[in-house]
């Protein structure tokens, strides 16, 4: 992502949010953890105005929980599945497609030399 189109976004995200909404974020921040208002600010922009990620990023000194772990790592018996179908079903497509383009061009040799 460019800095140009991160930092547009930032303004969109502040535009949305009132002054009021924000305060009641830090405030709920502060009560919350033991930041200063100054700490609770810098830490909300960071998580993007994102109040419970601001305060689960302060439980847990900033490390990935082990809910998280387990989400990211683990997979269904379905996702496993239909990932499995997704790429049969890419490669066949790509077979086919390679195959549409080769007759194309024995065709094309064909009615060249049926012309000669």
């Amino acid at each position: 992502m460019s800095l140009e189109k991160f930092q547009t976004d930032m303004i969109t995200i502040q535009e949305v949010r009132s002054e009021e909404e924000i305060e009641k974020d830090l405030n709920m921040i502060l009560r919350q953890t033991d930041y200063t208002r100054e700490e609770a600010k810098e830490k909300l922009e960071d998580n993007d105005y994102d109040v419970m990620k601001t305060i689960k990023d302060y439980m847990l000194n900033g490390k990935e929980s082990e809910l998280e772990k387990i989400k990211t790592k683990t997979k269904s018996t379905n996702q496993i599945l239909m990932k499995e179908l997704r790429v049969f079903m890419d490669d066949v497509n790509t077979g086919f497609n390679k195959r549409q383009i080769e007759k194309a061009k024995e065709m094309s040799k064909e009615k060249k030399h049926e012309e000669h």
